[in-house]
């Protein structure tokens, strides 16, 4: 028998941050096996993208409504630099789930 994974409770979260994905000008897509962490990227799709962090923010304030974790003490404080510009977070869920986000730069925020 397989070990269980976080999965299920990945997809079930995956619309809810669509919708903040767009809320904020950003498309969403999941990316990754889904099994150890939930991996996502964000790209800025419109011209009122708000700042990445601002993104993160708001996705963290998600996963802790829904989880009933408390973020507010959690290490979701500097992002990592990744190639390209991008800015990695990691959001953690508790026993062991986390969600790592990568969002990619504004066009603006590369100039």
């Amino acid at each position: 028998m397989k070990m269980p994974t976080f999965a299920p409770v990945y997809v079930s979260l995956y619309p809810g941050m669509c919708e903040i994905a767009i809320a904020h000008g950003y498309s969403l897509a999941v990316h990754g096996s889904v099994v150890s962490d939930f991996d996502l990227i964000a790209a800025p799709w419109t011209p009122e993208a708000v700042e990445a962090a601002a993104l993160v923010a708001a996705i963290a304030e998600y996963v802790s409504l829904i989880c009933g974790a408390n973020h507010h003490l959690s290490p979701v404080l500097e992002p990592e630099v990744k190639p390209h510009g991008r800015l990695a977070w990691c959001i953690p869920m508790g026993s062991g789930a986390a969600v790592d986000i990568s969002v990619m730069p504004r066009q603006f925020d590369r100039d």
